[in-house]
Parts: structure tokens; sequence; C-alpha cells
């Protein structure tokens, strides 16, 4: 047990200074860029599923968190924030391109391409069905630009954001993830009893998914990385995980949260059992 212990806290150490470096410098880029994403979705409307889908892909919650803004704010259709959230993996993706680069790079392009065209085909259904579908209006769910300075960058969002919302939770999570697994396959031979049922874990990765938190859905990433499942199982609870980007949107429409959350988890199943059955 103490080894145990020992190797779960070094390994979640280095696994955290990766994902705290990845942090900070999307926060940067996302902080340079916001404004010209917003500009360039209002002038090009078409574009907004594709952006969208970018918005998700983009590694961490912030991306998903402004598509829901747009959406409250009537900016992007029901359709083009199901794409956002069907392409993000949350927090989780920093652990994964900081432990397996190539395979959260195909995975985050699968879940962009999925997300893309499932909210393209969820607007035309609702089109044809009702007519389109009501925007809610909320307070702007991020702060006003303000003049950039390191000891406000520093205060406001390493501090207060990276750290206090983000990094604990993510060190906490990881190590509560990695620890459960070492000790399930030391003390249950856990990748026996997967190899046995793939299906149920199918399942379990997709009702997982539904939690509407970063963190839990890291001990799927921890079993990836322990080749304990394959490929398919992250899949599905990637796809149906959202982070915690749903949690805004929950304090404004249930139906539409518990909507995206029925779509998310039918194509996870469906596209996940599928990749399963091709032995992915």
């Amino acid at each position: 047990m103490i080894e145990i212990l020992r190797h779960t806290f070094w390994e979640t150490l280095e696994i955290s200074g990766l994902v705290f470096v990845a942090l900070v410098a999307m926060d940067l880029a996302y902080v340079y860029s916001r404004g010209q994403m917003l500009s360039f979705l209002q002038k090009y409307p078409r574009a907004q599923y594709l952006i969208s889908a970018f918005l998700g892909a983009v590694p961490g919650c912030e991306g998903a968190f402004l598509a829901v803004s747009l959406h409250t704010h009537g900016l992007i259709t029901f359709g083009a924030l199901i794409a956002a959230f069907i392409a993000t993996t949350g927090d989780e993706a920093y652990v994964m391109f900081s432990e397996f680069p190539l395979a959260a790079l195909g995975l985050t392009a699968l879940l962009f391409l999925i997300g893309y065209l499932a909210g393209w085909l969820v607007d035309v259904a609702q089109k044809r069905r009702r007519g389109g579908h009501e925007f809610h209006c909320v307070t702007a769910i991020f702060h006003p630009a303000v003049k950039f300075s390191f000891r406000h960058y520093t205060l406001d969002h390493v501090w207060n954001h990276i750290i206090k919302q983000h990094m604990i939770k993510i060190f906490l999570w990881t190590f509560a993830a990695i620890f459960l697994i070492e000790w399930a396959i030391t003390a249950y031979q856990l990748e026996q009893f997967l190899s046995d049922k793939p299906y149920l874990m199918l399942l379990a990765a997709g009702l997982v998914g539904l939690i509407p938190q970063s963190g839990p859905h890291l001990i799927f990433v921890s079993m990836f990385m322990e080749k304990t499942i394959p490929f398919s199982v992250l899949f599905t609870n990637m796809l149906v995980q959202n982070g915690h980007a749903l949690l805004p949107l929950l304090s404004v429409s249930l139906k539409d949260s518990l909507v995206i959350k029925g779509i998310g988890l039918a194509l996870g199943l469906l596209l996940g059992g599928a990749l399963m059955w091709g032995g992915m």
C-alpha cells in the first residue's frame, strides 16, 4: 500500500505540473484571442458550427463556457452549442495531451467532426419540426476585458482561476483516479474483469460521463494510460462528458441540459459500441 501511495503521488505531481503549464499557456492564448473569435463569429454566422466545435476542442472548459455564453445571448444556435459540448473533453484534455498526445489528438479530431455534424443535424431537425430554438439571455459569464498587467494576470487568472478553480481539483481527482486504478488492478485483478465484460465498462463510461464536472472522468484517462481499457471506452466517456461546462447552462435551462446529455449519451454508446465492435 505504501508503495502504491508513493507511486501515485509522484505520478500525480508530474501530471499536474504538465497540466499547469498547459493551462497557463492556453489561458494566455485565450485572453489575447477572445475578441477576435467573437468578431469572426458575428461576421460569419454560418461558420458557427465550425467555431463552436473549435471552442469545445480547445483544452479546458473556457471554450465551452464561451459557447454557453454565446448561445444564451442568441449568437449561436442550440445545434452549435451541442457541437461545442460534444467536442469538449474538459480539463481531462490537459492530462491526455500530456500523457498520450497522439491518441489525444486523434480523439479530439474525431469529437470535433462528430460535434460539427451532430450540431448541424440537430438544427436541421429542429427547423423542420418547430421552426427553431428559443434563446435565453443571462448575465455574461466572462468578465469584461481589462488592461493586461502581470500582477492582475497572476492574481486573477493564475491564482484565483487556474490554481483555485482547476489545479486543486485536478490534483485531487488525478491522485484518487490513479490510486484507485493501481489498487483495483492489484487487489481485484481489474484487467481480467474488464476483458470479460467490455460492454459493461462501455456503459459505465457513458453513465459516468453524465456527471457535469471535471475530475471523475480522469479514472478512464488513467485506465487508458494503464492499457486497462480500449480506446472505445475512453471515446465514449469523453464524448458524453462536458467537464463542468454544463453547470452554467443548468442555471439557464434544465431542459436544454437534459437534451444535450441525452444526445451525448446516445451518440457515445452507439459510436463507442461501433468502435469496440471494430476492435478499437
